[in-house]
């Protein structure tokens, strides 16, 4: 790091209505609440916010949420996240009037999986009016990308940054070698390993319980920008805590756990996701999660 502070972004939840509709007051009001605790960005559409299953007309009314949070110094940016390269086109051109900061590009898996990634990343990223940030999860999509793929896509000049999801040391290392050389932001994006990744000097963090932990993050990234690695590396374990207990030892509930916390919060109204199997969350679940907001009220409090 460059002694500035690390970064703390947040792969936002969607909130939904009890009937499935998108709630765009909770939506306002979660993610000012998240801006004032210290976070630093937003994403939008990410995998956390359910994106391949909102509908073009539930992105529109978010773009409209976050062009009201746009502020100097704060970052949102919206995920492209579609089956295909001309859908991914289509969502850029559909929100491109709106005010957020950058695109996050990842890769479509599946039948839409790039036979060249970097002529795939090289195509989108030139269309861009603004810059863009590689997502890289490997786990997803199912390219993995060498480093000579690395060098020639973080050659491009619309590349900002990376959100690294792929939750490999090796892969952390190699990133920071390459960041350290050109310059771009590079983001950890595995929450199990934040801290980790801080000490390595990468410039901050994108994680998915970024908008719950709006202040647990941000304790964590100030820990490692003044050089406290114990300190950070006992919020770390902390942490991993809380994600056992909101999204369950074996993160099943990755997504309707935290919009329940969120609940008990009084940030959201409903703990509502479109995934069928998050649709009920089991008793036992929401007695770890009531358990751990009660005892964390600092880093959980009542809005």
């Amino acid at each position: 790091m460059s002694g500035t502070p690390p970064l703390v972004l947040a792969a936002v939840v969607t909130p939904f209505t009890e009937q499935g509709r998108l709630d765009v007051d909770a939506a306002r009001k979660a993610y000012a609440w998240g801006f004032a605790q210290g976070l630093d960005g937003l994403m939008l559409y990410g995998n956390m916010g359910e994106g391949p299953l909102l509908t073009g007309a539930m992105r529109d009314e978010l773009a409209l949420v976050a062009d009201e949070l746009a502020a100097p110094g704060k970052r949102i940016l919206f995920c492209l996240q579609a089956p295909s390269e001309n859908a991914i086109l289509e969502q850029m051109d559909r929100l491109a009037r709106h005010k957020h900061t950058a695109w996050s590009l990842p890769f479509p898996g599946g039948m839409g999986r790039p036979a060249d990634p970097v002529a795939f990343f090289d195509r989108i990223a030139s269309r861009s009016d603004r810059p863009v940030f590689f997502y890289n999860n490997p786990g997803a999509c199912g390219v993995t990308l060498s480093l000579a793929q690395w060098r020639d896509l973080l050659a491009h000049p619309k590349l900002a940054g990376v959100k690294n999801s792929a939750g490999q040391m090796r892969a952390r290392k190699e990133l920071q070698r390459m960041r350290d050389e050109r310059g771009f932001l590079l983001l950890e994006g595995d929450e199990w390993a934040v801290d980790e990744a801080l000490a390595l000097g990468h410039d901050g963090m994108l994680v998915g319980l970024g908008l719950l932990g709006a202040r647990l993050f941000p304790a964590l990234a100030a820990a490692a920008g003044r050089g406290d690695r114990v300190a950070a590396r006992n919020i770390q374990m902390d942490a991993i805590g809380v994600f056992h207990a909101v999204y369950g030892e074996d993160v099943r509930f990755w997504c309707a756990g935290q919009k329940y916390a969120l609940v008990r919060m009084g940030l959201f109204r409903s703990s509502v996701t479109l995934m069928d199997d998050q649709r009920s969350l089991p008793d036992a679940n929401r007695r770890a999660i009531d358990e751990l907001v009660d005892r964390h009220a600092d880093w959980f409090p009542k809005a």
